[in-house]
């Protein structure tokens, strides 16, 4: 949403506590889920006040995404049925 805002505008500097608003407003309702209100705080801390912060959070969740990638594709090769032909025999 800032990234747009700056194209329109280029005078436009985002302040930290700006980003924090956008992501409250976008949200639908604080009854949509549980999830949302147990990330919320993190997300407000981190971009009011330790942006630098986010790098290492990336960076960890690139690294559980492609686990989890990994863990998927080795359950369901294992767990699917072959689809070699049986031998005759």
């Amino acid at each position: 949403m800032n990234a747009s805002i700056i194209i329109c505008n280029p005078d436009y500097i985002p302040e930290s506590y700006q980003t924090a608003l956008i992501f409250v407003t976008l949200h639908p309702s604080p009854s949509d889920g549980a999830s949302f209100w147990a990330i919320f705080p993190f997300g407000v801390i981190v971009n009011i006040f330790d942006i630098k912060l986010m790098h290492g959070v990336d960076i960890g969740a690139m690294i559980v995404h492609g686990c989890g990638a990994i863990v998927v594709i080795v359950v369901l090769s294992v767990t699917l049925p072959s689809r070699s032909p049986p031998s005759s025999g």
